[in-house]
């Protein structure tokens, strides 16, 4: 009988308050979802939050949610960009699980400078990854700054996994093959090819994922990706690749134009410094610093996906529409829609 593992999936959630109009709500809301579907573990794919200093409320319901489901997420490229948002602080924070295997010698997560890492759930491992590393002009491969939302513009290969991740990767996914593991890879950044945005690794990963198979087959299952704001899925070399689309912001253009009216509003509350709610009221959207350049989704979105170890894949997804029917001044592409896809596929293992 196949072993199968129920996820429940989101990304690029984007907290950070008055900068974009997110709430603990939406969070409670995927959550709750995760509940009632039975979800097993939840997975994010990076940027869960602008500023983990200041977010008490929602990296509490996140990694101490009421159903204690173990929580497994990467580190996308706005997580550092906040004051004082060091890898320090953050690192510890993008899972719950205290038995997880970081890519550092002695797999224990350190200073927290290191935030690749592995987690075995039933017959399936999580490999984490870190596309957030860029070769600089001193000739090494170096992790995107405190108070950056990327590399320095003088680096080059943005959005990589660099030299020694490289081997790490390697290393997990070998010995994920000689064990018999299932592997789901996440990343922040795409390794398909096949999206709107890649790391420059992605031809190289393709490739070990194929060697890795070869060894092994069914060893790589899935990789799924955040970070562009889309909603994609495609299978190449028997390997899903399911791109997940931002929980609210659908649509991001930088034209600096008011689109929301003042009495366009949303449920605000505010929060002390250990993340207890004080107030709440009815809060423009016109008050939020980011949104001339934002168009939310109404709901926030998530999935539900079940992988089994004999290579079947469902994926729930869900649909909503855009926040009080204001739609984007122009979509060129329609995988930018408020929307998850919903698909089932079964790979040859």
């Amino acid at each position: 009988m196949a072993d199968k593992l129920k996820i429940s999936l989101f990304s690029d959630f984007h907290y950070r308050k008055e900068m974009y109009s997110i709430t603990l709500d939406d969070l409670l809301t995927i959550l709750n979802r995760a509940e009632k579907e039975n979800a097993e573990i939840i997975l994010h794919a990076g940027d869960f939050c602008n500023d983990y200093n200041n977010s008490p409320e929602v990296i509490n319901a996140l990694l101490n949610n009421k159903t204690g489901l173990k929580v497994y997420g990467v580190y996308g490229n706005h997580e550092l960009e906040s004051f004082d948002n060091s890898m320090a602080v953050v690192t510890k924070f993008i899972t719950n699980d205290e038995n997880v295997v970081w890519g550092t010698k002695d797999g224990k997560i350190g200073d927290g400078s290191i935030a690749y890492y592995y987690a075995d759930v039933k017959d399936f491992r999580i490999v984490c990854t870190d596309t957030n590393y860029s070769f600089n002009t001193e000739g090494y491969w170096e992790h995107n700054r405190t108070r950056s939302f990327g590399p320095p513009d003088e680096n080059l290969f943005g959005n990589s996994l660099g030299t020694e991740q490289l081997v790490w990767l390697e290393e997990t996914l070998i010995k994920s093959a000689k064990e018999g593991k299932k592997c789901i890879v996440i990343s922040h950044e795409s390794f398909s090819g096949k999206f709107r945005s890649s790391s420059p690794d992605s031809v190289f990963i393709r490739n070990l994922f194929a060697r890795v198979n070869a060894m092994k087959k069914g060893t790589v299952l899935m990789a799924i990706n955040g970070h562009i704001h889309t909603n994609n899925a495609c299978v190449m070399d028997n390997i899903l690749y399911l791109d997940m689309n931002t929980a609210k912001n659908t649509w991001w253009q930088g034209t600096q134009e008011e689109h929301y009216r003042e009495a366009d509003t949303y449920k605000y509350t505010e929060y002390d410094e250990n993340g207890n709610a004080v107030n709440t009221y009815d809060r423009s959207y016109t008050q939020d610093w980011m949104n001339k350049n934002t168009w939310y989704s109404a709901d926030p979105l998530s999935a539900i996906v079940t992988v089994t170890n004999d290579g079947e894949i469902t994926v729930e997804g869900m649909e909503s529409e855009y926040v009080n029917d204001i739609l984007p001044p122009e979509n060129k592409w329609n995988d930018c829609e408020p929307r998850v896809l919903s698909g089932k596929w079964k790979l040859d293992i």
